[in-house]
């Protein structure tokens, strides 16, 4: 009986993607990668005033529908989080030992705001829960958070198993070497 519960989770294990070590990197160097200069942050805060609200709306769906995105917050860390198609979402985030589920959305909030609830997210840091949370577009489109992305699914998170507990600045290899941006 073990060994049948042995072979099992080799089986699991090996449908799941290979991820490399991940690269750890000091935050003053996190905080370089994701701030914009400020001409570029400035040129793209007048383009995104200058969309409708259905525009940012559409660009806000289409930066986040079926995509993974590697981001960096100060007071949170390095997490990765996988949107899928259907609203469904799947965090890996610092310190939590499984995947972070929730939903994601648009709503209409005196505009356009993409909001996130999460179901079972504690805070790496402050230890605290933490469910909701609603962006502006200026805060989703300027992309100033945003260490990476990719289309669809790499590292396997709808499946519910991170690949490994990963700490706060962290930042995962990609599984493969392909990358769509």
């Amino acid at each position: 009986m073990r060994r049948a519960r042995l072979i099992a989770a080799a089986a699991m294990l090996t449908c799941l993607p290979v991820v490399a070590v991940a690269e750890k990197v000091s935050e003053k160097e996190l905080i370089a990668r994701t701030a914009l200069d400020p001409v570029a942050r400035s040129q793209r805060l007048e383009e995104i005033a200058a969309m409708s609200p259905q525009q940012q709306a559409d660009a806000m769906v289409a930066a986040v529908t079926d995509r993974t995105i590697i981001y960096y917050q100060r007071g949170h860390g390095v997490y990765v989080e996988y949107t899928s198609v259907d609203g469904q979402l799947f965090m890996w985030y610092p310190r939590n030992g499984g995947v972070v589920r929730g939903t994601w959305g648009l709503r209409d909030m005196d505009g356009p705001v993409l909001c996130y609830q999460y179901r079972n997210a504690v805070h790496g840091v402050t230890g605290e829960y933490e469910p909701n949370e609603c962006i502006s577009p200026d805060q989703k489109l300027l992309g100033e958070a945003v260490l990476d992305s990719r289309s669809g699914d790499p590292f396997g998170l709808a499946k519910g198993v991170i690949p490994y507990p990963k700490g706060s600045r962290d930042i995962p290899a990609w599984p493969d070497a392909d990358k769509d941006g």
